[in-house]
Formats: C-alpha cells, sequence, structure tokens
C-alpha cells in the first residue's frame, strides 16, 4: 500500500483498496489446521502449553496474484466454532 494511517487501519483497510486505490480482490486461502500450542500462546488463551488450539492461516490476493494480507489467528480449543457457508444460485 501507498500509503496507510491510522484512519485508515481503525476504519477498514479493504475499503481503503477497494475505494480510494481501485484494486480488485480475486481470492483468499484459509488453511486450518489444528496443533498443539507454544508457552505463549498458551498464555493469552489461558490453556496450558502444549494443548491443542485451531489456528487459521489466511493469505488474500489481489486479482493479478499479488499477495496484500498474510494473518494467523489461534484459537482456544475449547470455544473454536467454525461456519462453513455455501450459496448455491
Amino acid at each position: 500500500m501507498p500509503y496507510l494511517n491510522e484512519d485508515i487501519a481503525v476504519s477498514s483497510i479493504y475499503s481503503y483498496l477497494i475505494e480510494d486505490l481501485k484494486l480488485n480482490i480475486g481470492f483468499a486461502d484459509k488453511v486450518m489446521n489444528c496443533e498443539k500450542i507454544d508457552e505463549a500462546s498458551a498464555s493469552l488463551l489461558h490453556v496450558n502449553e502444549q494443548d491443542p488450539a485451531l489456528i487459521i492461516e489466511n493469505t488474500v490476493s489481489l486479482t493479478n496474484g499479488t499477495i496484500f494480507e498474510l494473518s494467523q489467528s489461534i484459537f482456544h480449543y475449547q470455544k473454536a466454532k467454525i461456519l462453513n457457508r455455501i450459496n448455491f444460485k
């Protein structure tokens, strides 16, 4: 991104990309797996080290293939839920 300030970050980076920069978001890959977590992550989730956790790695790309978002989210194994909605048109 050529410019990013706190107002954009607090609001919506996606709106900034689409509306202001006129970029087209192409696709997102989400990889979900379960792993035993390290001490730091366990402390944040209030579980024990080596407890399982749901981990989601997210990669979002523009239509030209340029990656603009990489993220990893770690979820408490007793509180994670997944909704998989499929729309048929």
